[in-house]
């Protein structure tokens, strides 16, 4: 292949561009998932570090559930679940970014079935065991989301605090920010 002299600049101008315009792709649509799981969330997100504190808040509402064999515990999953799911099929998905969707989707049908997994009374120690490995299921289908949102964020040297919180300012939604 020959290459024109001064062509590389372009080249390089081109793919510098095609990479900018990714990160802003990428901006948009985290910036829509953050706002969509923020407002139906339980615990809101507010700073970069909460979406960490909220699969927290969640293992410890399945803990206490699973204890005290309890499925209310968890009600306010599934139905954080069932709005965040709805509205997040609605976000336009960015072709780069459908595998970390699929993650989002993934994790909010899982949190709605979530009180299927804890019987009030079981006698069955082998369907404990099966309804457990479920429930380890939507945590991996959370940490899973968090860590590929994470690795594009260091991907594209985006911060919660600078990039996303303009954005969401921009889109004007700025109640759920502070």
């Amino acid at each position: 292949m020959y290459v024109v002299p001064g062509d590389e600049k372009n080249i390089l101008g081109k793919k510098e561009k095609q990479k900018e315009k990714r990160k802003e792709d990428f901006v948009e649509y985290l910036s829509a998932m953050y706002y969509i799981m923020s407002s139906n969330s339980p615990d809101p997100i507010t700073s970069g570090t909460d979406f960490s504190s909220i699969i927290e808040s969640n293992l410890s509402r399945m803990t206490q559930a699973l204890t005290t064999r309890n499925a209310s515990k968890v009600s306010t999953i599934k139905s954080s679940g069932e709005k965040i799911f709805e509205q997040a099929k609605e976000v336009e998905v960015p072709e780069e970014l459908i595998d970390i969707h699929i993650s989002a989707l993934t994790f909010a049908r899982s949190s709605i079935e979530m009180e299927k997994y804890i019987p009030a009374n079981s006698a069955d120690p082998i369907k404990d065991i099966q309804n457990l490995s479920q429930i380890e299921g939507l945590l991996s289908n959370m940490m899973s989301f968090s860590s590929q949102v994470e690795s594009k964020m260091q991907e594209y040297g985006i911060s919660y605090e600078g990039d996303l919180i303009k954005k969401m300012e921009d889109m004007g939604i700025e109640s759920i920010l502070k």
